[in-house]
């Protein structure tokens, strides 16, 4: 592990991708709570929810590391790599329940590249501000 790698804050990383999904999860289960057709509102609101709620949390997460566009995308992964381990263990809970399709569908895949691409845009936020504070 080389220097730079080491000065990412790994809590903040974890702890980051854990805020992604649950602001995501407060979502989902708001539009499931209150509307009469939640399946087609959230594969319409997800995604962009997804690049909102990413880019502010990872910009968090990236603060004060060398590389904080590596260290936001890294908070956009743990959140992925979470949603994984989470919709595994549903399955593996009670595996006549879970609609693959709807897991693997284009709104939930777009919405994981969205969280790449937040947590990338919140390190390139904090890059590009101590570059204009300097």
């Amino acid at each position: 592990m080389d220097n730079e790698t080491a000065k990412i804050r790994w809590w903040r990383v974890l702890l980051g991708g854990f805020l992604i999904e649950l602001a995501l999860m407060v979502v989902a289960v708001a539009l499931f709570a209150t509307l009469a057709n939640p399946a087609s509102a959230l594969n319409l609101a997800v995604p962009p929810a997804t690049l909102l709620v990413a880019a502010p949390i990872a910009a968090w997460a990236a603060r004060g590391t060398p590389r904080p566009v590596l260290a936001g995308t890294l908070t956009g992964v743990a959140a992925l790599v979470l949603y994984g381990l989470m919709t595994g263990a549903g399955y593996l809970a009670s595996p006549g329940n879970i609609d693959l399709g709807q897991v693997f569908g284009p709104a939930y895949l777009s919405s994981h590249v969205l969280k790449l691409a937040g947590g990338a845009i919140g390190g390139w936020w904090v890059a590009r501000r101590r570059t204009a504070a300097a």
